[in-house]
């Protein structure tokens, strides 16, 4: 509620921050859904550790998604490595975005980091039908990560949505949205005095930065997603 308040345009709702984020309750999400009007794309992930899954965490995945998809919200976000670690587990990707079409959100989580043909898995992400891939680009940061966030959305952009993510504030959101020219930027915006809150002053300075950037002409249009 604090980051729409503040000016997000759309929420991913997760849990366990400290561990990467997890999926949240049942009664969580409902409860977020009850109380916002934006979209909002929940997060499924079963545990922390890594996105190589044995084949009973992806069957508690899998049904945390056909749960949640009965909840009324508007995307997921999902992914898993296979065992090499450096590619999805396409059996299972592509599974899931039969279980809800468009226009419901496929999201392809920041798993999508440690594959090893970026390109090549996004393509074959957008004709799986998922709709967007939240990404750093590899590195810890977007900034870190800005070079291949440019070639990502040069080369898949058209076919898939880039949302950059990692390190997202206002001081580097208007180079970010410039130099790569994706439409979107994906924060958590965790207050610095205390992780466990939203800090609103800084989704604002974001969102204030990005709306400027739109009315010189530059960027296309901006939208900011929160991670609370």
């Amino acid at each position: 509620m604090a980051a729409c308040q503040a000016g997000a345009d759309r929420i991913e709702l997760s849990q366990g921050l400290e561990l990467g984020g997890l999926t949240p309750s049942f009664h969580l999400t409902m409860e977020t859904r009850r109380a916002i009007d934006l979209p909002l794309v929940v997060l499924v992930r079963c545990r922390g550790g890594g996105f190589h899954y044995d084949e009973v965490s992806l069957r508690v995945m899998r049904d945390d998604c056909r749960r949640l998809i009965d909840l009324g919200i508007e995307g997921l976000a999902v992914g898993a490595l296979d065992r090499s670690g450096s590619s999805l587990d396409w059996h299972w990707m592509e599974s899931l975005p039969k279980l809800a079409p468009p226009p419901f959100q496929w999201v392809v989580h920041r798993a999508f980091d440690a594959v090893a043909k970026p390109l090549e898995e996004a393509r074959r992400l957008a004709e799986c039908g998922y709709q967007r891939i939240l990404t750093s680009g590899g590195p810890s940061t977007a900034i870190e990560g800005i070079e291949p966030l440019c070639s990502l959305q040069h080369h898949c952009g058209n076919l898939i949505e880039i949302l950059p993510a990692g390190g997202i504030r206002a001081l580097n959101a208007v180079e970010l949205i410039h130099t790569i020219g994706c439409q979107q930027l994906h924060g958590s915006f965790r207050s610095p005095t205390d992780p466990h809150q939203v800090d609103r002053e800084e989704i604002q300075r974001t969102r204030a930065a990005i709306d400027s950037l739109m009315e010189q002409g530059t960027g296309g249009s901006g939208n900011l997603a929160s991670k609370p």
